[in-house]
């Protein structure tokens, strides 16, 4: 599936490209009797697909109208974590089990396997049964399990912007939290003072304490947290606080709760499934709070997505994750942010 199309889900396409096909422009209209919250984002795309020109359009929709009865998948389920994976399986019969198993890449194949409960690992059918299966039917199995899940972005034009953060890896994305938590939790000390800081660092490893500590004295007044906002987040995460990974990621899902406020149900849906299954259903719950708190707005969830942008970007730099991402050229909404 092209990326012009991205995020939208297969069944939209079908439906946006078998329109054009059939009566142009005129037959979008139709749109308009479906009670669907992604009616808007159609009609987006349909403005993009009729900006080519006609004697290439033709060609572009049969194109792409055949690759999506041929592509075995167009929705990225390689990105979503084992853990989501693993979730949908345990409802299954064991020969759609194994339909689905075998079509995953060895990347996720061993993770979902070594996550499935042992009573449905025990009931799955012999290896040499699997292999009868015919293709078509391995593909239709497989094509109605991944809408249990959202599309996921699989490819980004030149421009890096708030969005992109998705197709960072896994292990880059815990990094991305760990350096979101450092700035979340420094903005807060700022506000409620060095003895609610001093006390803290005594229960944290000397390498973070020191980490924050800095963070602290590099956080301006200005970025400071209102005071009752600062105590309401640090009593939300720490809380039953045990170790330093846990207070880290707990901060960093935080901050990312609020930068994330302004993208659509759809994204936020794809964006908990790329991380385990646990730490999404957390950042649910945070967007959820902040929203029912009122405690960002647009301004500042856009300074938010700006800060994160400029976490990756040094990332980068220091080579802490991929170098990759500089060959992309960042967009922030102020372009002051990118200094």
């Amino acid at each position: 599936m092209h990326r012009l199309f991205q995020p939208l889900e297969r069944k939209y396409v079908s439906l946006l490209l078998t329109l054009l096909t059939n009566g142009g422009s005129q037959e979008l209209d139709l749109l308009d009797l479906l009670d669907d919250p992604n009616i808007a984002a159609i009609k987006e795309k349909a403005g993009l697909v009729q900006q080519i020109p006609s004697e290439k359009r033709a060609l572009f929709i049969a194109h792409e109208l055949k690759k999506l009865i041929g592509e075995p998948s167009a929705r990225g389920l390689e990105a979503v974590d084992s853990s989501w994976i693993v979730q949908a399986l345990s409802s299954e019969a064991p020969r759609v089990v194994a339909a689905i198993l075998i079509g995953l890449p060895p990347h996720q194949l061993k993770p979902v396997v070594d996550k499935l409960p042992s009573d449905i690992r025990k009931r799955l059918p012999p290896k040499d049964e699997v292999k009868t299966l015919l293709p078509q039917i391995v593909k239709n199995v497989r094509l109605k399990f991944e809408e249990r899940f959202a599309p996921m972005p699989l490819h980004i034009d030149k421009s890096f912007v708030f969005k992109n953060v998705i197709i960072l890896e896994p292990p880059e994305l815990q990094l991305l939290l760990r350096n979101l938590g450092l700035e979340e939790l420094a903005q807060a000390f700022v506000s409620v003072g060095r003895y609610a800081l001093a006390e803290l660092c005594k229960r944290l490893p000397r390498d973070y304490a020191s980490e924050l500590i800095a963070a602290v004295k590099r956080t301006q007044s200005q970025d400071a947290m209102e005071l009752k906002s600062a105590q309401r987040f640090l009593g939300r995460v720490l809380v039953n606080f045990t170790d330093t990974e846990e207070l880290s990621r707990k901060a960093g899902l935080y901050r990312l709760s609020k930068a994330l406020t302004l993208e659509s149900p759809e994204f936020l849906r794809a964006f908990y499934q790329r991380l385990p299954k646990n730490v999404g259903n957390l950042l649910e719950s945070y967007i959820l709070k902040v929203q029912e708190m009122s405690e960002t707005d647009e301004e500042r969830a856009k300074r938010l997505q700006d800060g994160v942008l400029r976490s990756i970007q040094g990332m980068a730099k220091s080579n802490t994750i991929s170098a990759r991402y500089l060959e992309f050229q960042f967009v922030f909404h102020q372009p002051e942010a990118a200094s």
